[in-house]
Formats: structure tokens, sequence, C-alpha cells
């Protein structure tokens, strides 16, 4: 699950808020190109901010997977004590 996500953080970490999409919108106003530049820079820092929330679940992730496999491996070796009774 981690390294999902952190691909998919990666891949939105390579878009840059650039402002030129909104002065390139209000370059031809009234126009379909307006339209879809419209507050492009706002979403693009917005996309930022979900990275940084991904990035903090992807290290809670991995240390709920790193207590996990300590606790597995606590677990068998106390089984195999048990075992050596």
């Amino acid at each position: 699950m981690a390294h999902a996500l952190g691909e998919e953080a990666n891949e939105l970490r390579t878009v840059k808020a650039d402002p030129g999409a909104d002065e390139a919108g209000a370059a031809v106003t009234s126009s379909p190109i307006d339209t879809a530049c419209d507050g492009g820079t706002r979403r693009v820092e917005t996309a930022l901010v979900v990275v940084s929330r991904i990035d903090h679940i992807i290290s809670m992730v991995r240390s709920s997977a790193d207590a996990f496999e300590f606790t597995d491996e606590s677990f068998a070796e106390a089984m195999k004590a048990m075992g050596e009774l």
C-alpha cells in the first residue's frame, strides 16, 4: 500500500504550480481556454497539499507494518519457545 501511494504522490509531485495558466486564461477571456485555465494554479497547489497528506499516510502505513512485523515475529518466537517446554 505504501509503495502504491508513494508512486501516486511522486506523479503528482511532478506537477508545478505555475501561475501562467491563470494568466493565459485571462488573455483569452470568454473562450473555452479561459474556462479550462481558470483556477489552474489553485488546483495544482491543492494537489500538492494532498501529496503532503499522502506522504503522512505512507509514513503511518510503514510504521504500522513495521509494528505488525515485529509483533508477528515476537509471537512466532513465543510459540516456538512454548514448543520447547
